[in-house]
């Protein structure tokens, strides 16, 4: 009987762990494209300034 009855908590347990770790790989995913994001700014930034060192150099 007890056996039974623990049956669902030990399953909410598990899916509880699923759900966390299903969340710690959304904010992994969400992390890497926001340092992608980052990187490709950062990159975009420094190419736009060597533009504009280039452009007030010629004129």
């Amino acid at each position: 009987m007890g056996r039974y009855t623990d049956a669902p908590a030990f399953a909410s347990q598990n899916f509880g762990f699923l759900a966390s770790a299903q969340g710690i790989r959304d904010c992994l995913v969400l992390l890497c494209i926001l340092l992608a994001g980052m990187t490709v700014l950062s990159l975009l930034i420094s190419w736009i300034q060597s533009l504009w060192r280039g452009v007030r150099r010629t004129s």
